[in-house]
């Protein structure tokens, strides 16, 4: 951002009526234009929602293979303040907190989980974007590496996000917040199933 653009700093009610359905993201006033994906993080964000709509996305859910519970969003637009408003990789929500979809532009309720693939702009995600989603303590916060195939799923806690398992390629177990079922990593990092 230019030091002009830092000067005349917008209003989340200007941002949201000259950019929605845009993929920009905004943050105290500054706009954070979304960078082209690689077709790696496209790809794996793809396959990540695949596999979790596939087992958590119904409404009563289809027994103990397929708990259901969950909506499960990608490039979803959250309003967490009047400071930011951000289009998460993917984001979920609890059917037990929302039995209706949310619908409207901007969500304005909290995720209970939130997922972020690293690209060229990783300290937004890391840092900038970690700090909002824990002073609105968003339960979970998954934070992938396509390029080192790893996920970092860290846990709400009033102190800060605490990293309760490393996921890396190989791994097969439950990952929470969908610790309902067991989960494969290259599945999630789209390889093919056996």
């Amino acid at each position: 951002m230019t030091a002009a653009q830092k000067l005349n700093l917008l209003s989340i009610e200007d941002f949201i009526k000259n950019y929605e359905g845009m993929r920009c993201q905004f943050h105290e006033g500054e706009i954070w234009e979304a960078q082209a994906t690689t077709p790696d993080h496209s790809y794996i964000q793809a396959a990540i929602a695949e596999v979790l709509r596939s087992f958590f996305n119904k409404i009563g859910g289809g027994g103990p293979t397929r708990p259901g519970g969950w909506w499960i969003f990608s490039e979803v637009a959250v309003r967490y303040s009047d400071k930011s408003l951000f289009s998460h990789d993917l984001a979920g929500w609890k059917r037990s907190h929302f039995p209706e979809r949310p619908q409207r532009y901007p969500i304005k309720d909290r995720p209970d989980w939130v997922c972020e693939i690293l690209s060229s702009n990783s300290s937004n995600d890391r840092i900038k974007k970690k700090a909002v989603l824990h002073e609105h303590e968003v339960p979970f916060y998954w934070i992938v590496d396509s390029v080192e195939k790893t996920i970092d799923v860290l846990k709400w806690n009033s102190e800060g996000y605490t990293s309760v398992l490393d996921v890396t390629e190989g791994f097969v177990g439950k990952i929470p917040p969908f610790d309902a079922v067991i989960l494969k990593a290259n599945v999630l990092f789209g390889e093919e199933d056996d």
